[in-house]
């Protein structure tokens, strides 16, 4: 590794801590300087596509990500976030399109593959959301958002029992997602000793 791309590279990580920190502003005013710097790293155009999408500059985003596409067209994850730029403006169209060309890509791109699962849902389509979620669980099964989509899916077409497994899953993973205690309460009735009524007490009490 040349002294260029390592250079390169730790500002990429620096912008990258802004944006984890959700200072998308500075983290934008970085990458801009940063493709000055280094016109040819690609990553950093992924990376100001991001900054942007995530400050809803949607129109800049997306003409960041074509660059690193159209320079290498073989960038899945550029090619996702393109989709998911597309899928934020309601375009679901395009959306699909980029995330199957992505997962074309790289079939186990499970990032990709739940965009997809996503898209079916908001079609109503759940059969064929359930299908793209069970696909991603099954290359990695600790993706505890998917198993909370999932789970909605399946609550979607009134299989409640096996939606609840599914937000049991996802709280097993991650016990802070709040959002799986939400959709594991809709369908249940509770009783002062239920044990799902007394955990969400302790997590409220716990903030």
């Amino acid at each position: 590794m040349n002294n260029l791309k390592i250079e390169a590279e730790r500002e990429a990580q620096i912008i990258l801590n802004y944006f984890k920190a959700e200072d998308f502003i500075s983290a934008e005013v970085k990458a801009k300087k940063l493709i000055k710097k280094f016109p040819n790293y690609l990553a950093v155009y992924n990376l100001l596509g991001l900054c942007l999408q995530s400050q809803k500059k949607f129109s800049e985003a997306m003409k960041y990500y074509k660059i690193a596409i159209q320079n290498n067209p073989k960038f899945f994850v550029a090619i996702n976030n393109l989709g998911n730029t597309y899928h934020a403006m309601g375009d679901l169209k395009n959306a699909q399109s980029y995330f199957e060309r992505a997962i074309e890509i790289n079939p186990k791109f499970t990032h990709a593959i739940c965009n997809l699962g996503n898209i079916k849902k908001d079609l109503n389509n759940f059969e064929e959301a359930i299908k793209y979620y069970k696909l991603a669980l099954s290359i990695d099964d600790k993706l505890y958002i998917v198993h909370h989509n999932l789970g909605l899916a399946y609550q979607a077409i009134g299989k409640f029992q096996v939606s609840k497994k599914h937000f049991e899953s996802a709280l097993k993973i991650n016990p802070k997602f709040t959002r799986a205690d939400r959709s594991l309460s809709m369908p249940l009735k509770y009783d002062i000793n239920n044990p799902h009524l007394k955990s969400m007490e302790k997590k409220i009490k716990d903030q």
